[in-house]
């Protein structure tokens, strides 16, 4: 039987990877393959996940409308709002997610989709 014990011991140790080649326990962020969440916090995710079993979706800004400004419209509004996004302060009309999107730090509707497909292939 000591036999039989020490191979199970060995298939245990086996089973936990503990070298770097674990990406759980040596997680290293990259600009291809990491999301930084900022809303909601982590209990919510998980109260969300694990205890409602209900899934998360992504919230994707909507694409930036590069139209010219109208005649009639503000002018100074219209300045404004290009001073901001080149401070990269958030435009005045503030986009409303769902409550079941996760809010990334990135704000760049390309990137996000190009992280989340790259994290799909690699799923």
């Amino acid at each position: 039987m000591g036999r039989v014990d020490s191979r199970i011991d060995e298939w245990k140790r086996k089973l936990i990877d503990l070298t770097r080649r674990n990406r759980l326990l040596f997680f290293r962020p990259t600009r291809s393959s990491t999301l930084r969440i900022e809303e909601p916090s982590s209990e919510d995710v998980f109260k969300r996940l694990v205890i409602d079993e209900k899934p998360w979706e992504f919230f994707i800004p909507p694409e930036e409308e590069n139209e010219l400004p109208d005649e009639e419209s503000d002018p100074q509004q219209s300045f404004r709002e290009i001073l901001d996004s080149q401070k990269g302060l958030p435009k005045s009309k503030e986009i409303e997610r769902k409550p079941s999107e996760l809010l990334c730090a990135t704000r760049e509707r390309g990137r996000i989709r190009a992280i989340l497909r790259n994290l799909h292939r690699r799923s």
